[in-house]
């Protein structure tokens, strides 16, 4: 935290007089009075750190979520296989022979054409047609010789199907994030006292515009920089093929001994994402975040980028930016991704 001995002082102070005061609860869901929709810490059963929201009567706190028995400490190995091609397509059946001419003879009839070629891989040739001979006349009319013709070779055969496009297979990495000047009942990140009224007004004009490039230069501004920063600190989860998001490919971008301090643009310096992920509209990255705070620890926010959006990443290259401010009522902003193909 890095924000003076004074302030630390003051807030240990007053953490320990609320306690005195109310006492020590335990449990989820029980704290009152609480901003509806506002985001704190709270301990996973079994260990570890989730998200609960305060409900919409602002009474109190819902469960925990986002909880995980396992954590993955490592860059992502093969999330899943390449898919199959589509199935190719048969070729066109061939077109059957003409019938074969019959000899002389007064009711010859010509020989029976070859039969419809199979379109597969070669040309497909038609069976030869046997004629067989004219009868004699009703009483006197010699027979007519057999008839010799043959069958009509069959079409040629259909060309080889076209195979469906293969799902690419790219890393995903999370390798930056914003975050707001402040929390959203409109106190600084780790003291207790009102964000200005300028920084609120300013917060809000450059949400109105597009792109990142307004919202990096308004944290780097005089009036945002004096601000009591967040220590940022969380993970990372990816869902494919509509599956879900599978606790066992969840990955810390940082932990508490890891992270970046007083930042309102942190970058996740160790792992930071998964390998070999099969890149569809269904796939989702989904990022939780929270701030490092002497007593107790706030929830910045939960934020879902979906597949079409990884898409536009692997199209554009380089660090792709998501807006995702309007999932965390302004506490995380923006998320830098970057989609690599395979």
């Amino acid at each position: 935290m890095n924000t003076g001995l004074a302030r630390a002082g003051a807030r240990l102070g007053g953490a320990w007089m609320l306690l005195l005061l109310f006492g020590c609860g335990g449990g989820s869901g029980t704290k009152a009075n609480c901003t509806p929709g506002v985001q704190q810490a709270c301990a996973c059963p079994g260990g570890g750190q989730g998200v609960q929201v305060c409900a919409d009567d602002g009474e109190r706190f819902g469960a925990c979520t986002t909880c995980s028995s396992t954590v993955s400490t490592g860059m992502g190995g093969s999330i899943a296989g390449q898919a199959s091609g589509g199935t190719p397509a048969g070729g066109a059946s061939g077109t059957a022979g003409a019938p074969g001419g019959g000899d002389t003879g007064p009711h010859d009839s010509g020989g029976s054409g070859g039969a419809v070629g199979a379109g597969s891989g070669g040309l497909a040739a038609g069976g030869s047609g046997a004629g067989t001979g004219g009868l004699g006349g009703h009483d006197t009319g010699a027979a007519g010789a057999p008839a010799s013709g043959s069958g009509g070779v069959g079409g040629a055969a259909g060309g080889p199907g076209t195979g469906g496009a293969a799902t690419p297979l790219v890393t995903i990495e999370v390798v930056q994030c914003l975050i707001g000047p402040g929390k959203s009942d409109g106190t600084e990140w780790d003291y207790d006292g009102e964000i200005p009224q300028t920084v609120t007004t300013g917060l809000a004009t450059v949400l109105g515009q597009p792109g990142v490039g307004p919202i990096i230069n308004f944290l780097a501004s005089s009036a945002v920089t004096a601000l009591s920063k967040p220590d940022p600190y969380g993970w990372a989860e990816i869902a494919t093929n509509g599956s879900g998001f599978d606790p066992a490919n969840r990955i810390v971008l940082a932990d508490t001994t890891t992270n970046m301090e007083d930042t309102f643009q942190p970058l996740w310096l160790n792992v930071r994402g998964w390998r070999s992920v099969p890149l569809s509209s269904s796939t989702m990255v989904r990022v939780t975040l929270l701030d490092e705070d002497l007593v107790h620890d706030d929830a910045i926010g939960i934020a879902t980028i979906p597949g079409t959006q990884l898409q536009a990443a692997l199209a554009a290259g380089g660090t792709y930016w998501v807006r995702v401010e309007q999932m965390t009522q302004n506490q995380l902003l923006a998320i830098g991704v970057q989609v690599t193909a395979q």
